[in-house]
């Protein structure tokens, strides 16, 4: 008789106690499950000693399958490296910043996440904005205090603080950011205030329009502006290595004394210690807090002892991270982990394959690369060579080569440009203000005119006209250099995370300068802004995209997408003509032009779709004529234009009818005519342009032989599936089936 040996589980941090009935349903002869109600330290955090680190790995160590609740135990590579038996990991949700997926992948361990299946297909408000307003008019309305005076013996001990006609501040206006404000300003009156690093007053009022609110609900403001008016202020930006320690003493120091302060993002994002100095002052009226820098809130935690309302001191209402915590979410969840259990062990293809998988069965079913955020979950402190994890965001680029006719015109307000939107206090002060040829930025252009300007297309513009050009505009040689490092960070790995900070540095530094001189196009620099605002464009390409960014709309708050970004180009086109950036380039050749033999690319063979496209693409024709129109202007006509873009690519001979350079302005065409009522519709989820962006990612792929295209085809896949509702998701069969053929890189 053949013994099976029990493959061990151990569900993490279940609080409440919820997971039992689900993982109780598991074949108990092929499965053991542990179930750990409380949360050790966590291995990463800075106060955790060595001691507590052992402690967590002499509990995680003997199982096979690890469960656990969100980030709530985070599992950086050193931990991972310490766990032998560990074959799978199931996470909750579809973003998990604690996973430091690159050890995963290491490891061949598996990551499958869950969807909350419990409100997909409701409307209204998510589960974390209805906590956010619930601890807003707790605390204004005095409700903890109150209760608690009241079971007292006590009557009306103080006086509540109205909202109506007040001031609502957003510190970030995303998803989470413009529902809480939407709220605040629709039932109770607030006039709405936001800021973040890359808000403009045109982003809010599409998002503004976006929600069915007038231009000019959502005022952007500047910072100080938005800490110095608001009486309630909410934190709603995401937590990163650029957001961390965002808001300090400075901040809340300007904050009125009879305001709110309300964080239900993540609790690093404010220094806590200044936070608790201003709270402890009295410095402002009250605090709502659902979020901490180390969860669980330590017993003897300075938030737990102190006698707050009392003394001078504000009030403080807490709350344990409850934002996402419903009955009906976490049984969700369990459901699907422990059917992924089930899956796993039958060999069976893993149920939400997205970004936060290293490589699941269903990218191996479908012969996908999988695409997924690979920052790690540790800080990365080290300003020199010798980091080896890759950090930030990956983008996109946009090769312009698109002819001067049929060029669409921007509005005004593309003069108000995303490239103001970078934040000074993040640039670098020797990059700012110290001369920009130090050795560091040597090596950077010495590579960059060896190797990098030949990957990024024309090789004599790029290597003979652009260089010339950063010797008089420094916003130019910035974005040189910028990108050269984002190539350095995929040629070199060991030493991908200095040369991201270089990336970064340099773009920083160069956009302020950029964004000055969109204001002032002319003749003499609209050159070196065109060059500038196509590297900007292309780095866009070269950057890690948070998961959910789809080109047309980026997914967190402090992303700028590349559609936003290409209006940079669009201006200086529109302005003095591509006829005449194209006629000085000529002239700049002409004045001496070197000699070297630019290494010649394969011409690239795309007929394997040659015989498949015309079927899905009628199937989709079909649908745009059911939900639109005839006399549809948005719609209608980027359909039309994307299936003229099959037709071009994709050809029934043997040769392809079109040489490489043509390519990038054929499939960039696409994106670049697109209208910004087709973006808002993406932005609302509207499922035919997301259907028809979801087979936009199948002519993206045949970009992906760049080094700075890989993975965005699948990146654009994957947001587009996740976005689309289960009705509608089946249309995107066909170009899926392609998109798991990721072309080799650079």
């Amino acid at each position: 008789m053949v013994q099976v040996t029990q493959l061990k589980i151990a569900v993490l941090d279940d609080y409440q106690g919820l997971s039992e009935p689900h993982f109780s349903k598991l074949d108990k002869s092929l499965f053991n499950v542990t179930t750990f109600k409380d949360t050790l330290l966590p291995y990463n955090h800075p106060e955790t000693p060595e001691y507590a680190k052992d402690a967590l790995v002499s509990r995680l160590e003997p199982f096979d399958v690890l469960c656990t609740m969100r980030e709530r135990t985070p599992f950086p590579k050193e931990l991972i490296g310490r766990l032998p038996n560990l074959k799978l990991l199931l996470s909750t949700g579809l973003r998990n910043k604690g996973l430091d997926l690159p050890a995963f992948k290491d490891r061949g361990i598996p990551v499958a996440g869950t969807v909350d299946k419990a409100t997909v297909n409701q409307t209204g408000t998510n589960s974390t904005t209805q906590h956010c307003v619930t601890l807003i008019l707790s605390l204004a309305r005095n409700i903890a205090a109150d209760d608690l005076a009241v079971k007292s013996g006590l009557w009306q001990t103080d006086v509540a603080m109205g909202v109506t006609g007040k001031t609502f501040g957003v510190v970030g206006l995303g998803r989470l950011g413009v529902s809480t404000a939407k709220i605040m300003h629709v039932a109770f009156g607030m006039n709405v205030i936001a800021w973040s690093t890359n808000l403009t007053q045109e982003a809010a009022d599409e998002k503004a329009k976006a929600e069915g609110l007038p231009v000019g609900t959502f005022k952007a403001v500047s910072r100080e502006e938005l800490f110095s008016t608001a009486d309630v202020l909410s934190v709603h930006i995401v937590l990163s290595d650029r957001s961390r320690g965002l808001i300090n003493a400075d901040d809340l120091s300007k904050m009125k004394k009879s305001a709110l302060f309300i964080n239900t993002s993540r609790g690093p994002l404010v220094v806590e210690k200044d936070l608790l100095d201003v709270l402890k002052k009295g410095g402002i009226r009250g605090c709502a807090l659902d979020v901490f820098n180390l969860e669980p809130l330590p017993v003897d935690s300075e938030w737990r002892s102190t006698e707050w309302g009392r003394d001078g001191r504000s009030r403080v209402l807490l709350t344990p991270h409850m934002g996402y915590v419903e009955e009906g979410t976490l049984n969700a969840w369990y459901e699907q982990q422990a059917d992924n259990i089930r899956r796993w062990q039958a060999g069976d293809a893993l149920d939400n394959c997205d970004e936060i998988h290293p490589e699941c069965t269903n990218c191996m079913r479908f012969s996908m690369k999988c695409d997924y955020l690979s920052a790690s979950t540790e800080e990365q402190t080290s300003k020199s060579p010798g980091d080896d994890e890759r950090q930030g965001k990956r983008f996109r680029q946009n090769e312009e080569r698109k002819p001067a006719t049929d060029i669409p015109t921007p509005t005004a307000s593309d003069m108000e440009s995303d490239y103001d939107q970078t934040p000074s206090s993040h640039i670098d002060p020797l990059l700012r203000n110290a001369c920009i040829f130090d050795i560091q930025s040597l090596e950077l252009l010495h590579h960059y005119m060896c190797h990098t300007s030949i990957t990024l297309g024309d090789p004599q513009i790029f290597r003979d006209v652009i260089p010339p050009l950063g010797f008089k505009y420094e916003c130019v040689m910035r974005m040189v250099l910028s990108i050269t490092a984002r190539h350095l960070t995929r040629l070199r790995p060991d030493q991908a995370g200095y040369y991201h900070r270089l990336a970064e540095d340099y773009a920083a530094a160069a956009l302020p300068e950029v964004a000055a001189m969109l204001a002032q196009v002319n003749d003499d620099n609209s050159q070196a802004l065109y060059y500038a605002t196509v590297l900007i464009s292309l780095s866009s390409f070269a950057t890690d995209p948070s998961p959910g960014n789809i080109l047309l709309v980026a997914a967190e708050e402090d992303e700028v997408s590349w559609w936003a970004l290409m209006r940079g180009v669009k201006i200086v086109i529109s302005t003095t003509g591509l006829k005449n950036i194209r006629k000085q380039s000529t002239a700049a050749l002409l004045c001496g032009s070197s000699t070297w033999n630019e290494p010649q690319t394969s011409a690239l063979s795309v007929t394997s779709l040659a015989l498949q496209w015309e079927k899905p693409l009628a199937e989709i024709e079909e649908l745009v004529g059911e939900v639109y129109a005839a006399e549809d202007s948005i719609h209608r006509p980027a359909f039309t234009h994307l299936k003229e873009c099959y037709r071009k690519l994709f050809t029934a001979s043997d040769e392809p009818k079109f040489d490489n350079e043509q390519m990038p302005s054929i499939i960039y065409g696409w994106l670049y005519e697109l209208t910004e009522d087709f973006v808002l519709s993406i932005q609302r989820r509207d499922p035919v342009p997301l259907v028809l962006l979801g087979y936009y990612a199948v002519l993206l792929q045949q970009l992906e032989h760049h080094w700075f295209m890989e993975g965005w085809s699948l990146q654009v896949m994957n947001g587009v599936y996740a976005l689309l509702e289960d009705g509608h998701r089946h249309f995107l069969t066909w170009p899926l089936e392609q998109v798991g053929s990721i072309w080799s890189g650079l």
